[in-house]
């Protein structure tokens, strides 16, 4: 397999997370994590400052795309309408602004020629799937089906209407702060060239297929000949990517904090409360059950359990995030499947738990 890791920022996700950040207050350190490759709490307050001089936090335009919506998943999380926009459809190999823009007007325009329609909403982006009939389906008949408020559907379906428009409108807000922004992650991403080495070196020298499952909970399998990995520094835990079956290729960000050689936690990780929490519920069980036997989409788990397809699609993605599912791609088409090793690791964490509690009584 092909593997390239790059240092240098994609400056759409990077001004996106910085704006959501000043645009609702949040301290400087929910933008970084301990770690030798990461920014300092401190440098990124100067960050802050300094690439946002000049911008109100009341100016119309920033609160409609930056302000936070809580998801109405129970899991606690947060988006925005500009997070909705560039983590939708865009090609994650694009680093500068136009070229990632670009990338996303053309890629919502073939995504809908194809007839996929929304299927949930996320904190970063949203997932998408094909009209079995591919018959046409409104927009607004889409996004009424997600679980959101209707204030924030509502926006969905004013900017999502008219795509055009309001990226050119958010591409040219972010332009100023981008440029900024870029000169003040420059010498932090030449910091981090040696931690690109290191994944390269990371996926060339190990079962780099074994490796994606484990870490990004991506089943590539045998016929991807390429990976690319992309650095990021604003938000250093996360890592959005895309499988294409059809280039055999995988694309991810993996933030500055991630390290390469991952031990094994002793206790829980914030993603297993996450996915304890989805584990008491009835229907996501049956929907885990279906899915240990073959991987399936949202469309099909939907028709064999008999559940609403809106509810699927936002538990499916629920579950991929706290990594309780694995990625595949059949055909071309994202499926996914029960990720047993997850469920191995919270299984041992509880048995230490119940080691813990018969110790000491």
């Amino acid at each position: 397999m092909n593997v390239t890791a790059t240092n240098e920022p994609c400056m759409i996700l990077e001004t996106v997370e910085l704006l959501y950040a000043f645009i609702n207050e949040l301290p400087a350190g929910e933008l970084t994590a301990p770690g030798p490759y990461t920014i300092p709490s401190s440098e990124l307050q100067h960050m802050l400052a300094s690439a946002t001089e000049g911008i109100s936090r009341q100016d119309p335009a920033m609160q409609f795309f930056f302000l936070k919506e809580p998801l109405q998943d129970g899991s606690g999380l947060f988006t925005c309408l500009a997070r909705a926009v560039v983590y939708n459809t865009m090609d994650f190999s694009c680093k500068t602004l136009g070229a990632s823009f670009d990338s996303l007007r053309r890629n919502w325009q073939e995504l809908r020629q194809r007839g996929e329609h929304i299927s949930a909403i996320g904190e970063f982006g949203m997932d998408y799937m094909e009209q079995e009939d591919r018959s046409f389906v409104p927009l607004s008949v889409d996004l009424e089906r997600l679980e959101g408020t209707p204030e924030y559907r509502q926006k969905l379906l004013e900017v999502f209407s008219g795509f055009e428009t309001y990226t050119a409108i958010l591409e040219k807000m972010l332009e100023p702060v981008a440029t900024r922004l870029e000169a003040l992650l420059r010498p932090w991403a030449l910091r981090a060239e040696p931690l690109a080495r290191s994944w390269e070196a990371r996926y060339r020298e190990g079962n780099a297929v074994e490796i994606l499952q484990k870490r990004a909970c991506c089943n590539a399998g045998s016929s991807v000949q390429a990976l690319f990995i992309n650095l990021r520094y604003l938000q250093p835990t996360a890592a959005p990517g895309v499988l294409d079956d059809e280039a055999r290729t995988v694309f991810f960000h993996t933030g500055v904090a991630q390290e390469t050689e991952r031990k094994e936690p002793l206790d829980f990780e914030d993603w297993e409360y996450h996915a304890l929490r989805l584990l008491g519920s009835p229907a996501r069980m049956r929907m885990l059950q279906a899915m240990a036997e073959k991987p399936m989409s949202s469309r099909e788990m939907a028709q064999q359990l008999d559940l609403h397809l809106g509810a699927v699609g936002r538990d499916v993605k629920s579950l991929f995030d706290a990594r309780l599912l694995l990625l595949e791609s059949v055909q071309g088409r994202n499926r996914y499947k029960t990720n047993f090793a997850s469920i191995e690791t919270i299984m041992q964490h509880l048995k230490s738990l119940q080691k813990k509690g018969s110790n000491e009584s």
